[in-house]
């Protein structure tokens, strides 16, 4: 069973991780977007946090090789960006 996040600002750029790990992401993620990570257990929407919101805005996506945990983190941006 997978656990799916969906990160978004409901605005341009969305991200969904399966397990915690990034799947996906998009303008935005669809329904069907989902149906190749079944079985699901859970589907949680985040709203992208603001810091990461303006992060995101300078990196264009979401980095490809850090966790959903290590995503919400903005330290962890700012470091990659070094």
């Amino acid at each position: 069973m997978n656990k799916l996040t969906i990160l978004s600002n409901d605005d341009d750029w969305e991200a969904l991780y399966v397990n915690s790990k990034l799947a996906f992401q998009s303008h935005h993620v669809r329904i069907y977007d989902l149906k190749e990570f079944t079985p699901i257990e859970s589907i949680v929407k985040l709203a992208t946090p603001g810091d990461i919101y303006d992060l995101l805005a300078d990196w264009g996506q979401f980095p490809t090789d850090l966790s959903l945990e290590e995503v919400l983190c903005a330290e962890n941006w700012r470091e990659l960006g070094s």
